[in-house]
């Protein structure tokens, strides 16, 4: 019962906007290299992008920060 709209083209489900997001990330470690938040995000966006290996590289750099 209702409308349902399934939008999967949105920015978020973008490989494109993965890439950005890791540029930005990547400046912004470079920035401040000792914040372990930047390292989780790139965790997180590595992961969202299939790459499984930068995704555990960033999330133990995460946890030895």
């Amino acid at each position: 019962e209702g409308l349902r709209i399934r939008d999967r083209g949105d920015g978020s489900s973008h490989l494109e906007k993965y890439r950005r997001d890791v540029e930005l990330l990547q400046r912004q470690i470079e920035q401040e290299p000792t914040v372990s938040r930047w390292m989780f995000y790139l965790g997180q966006t590595r992961q969202g992008m299939g790459d499984v290996d930068g995704a555990l590289a960033a999330f133990r750099k995460c946890v030895e920060l």
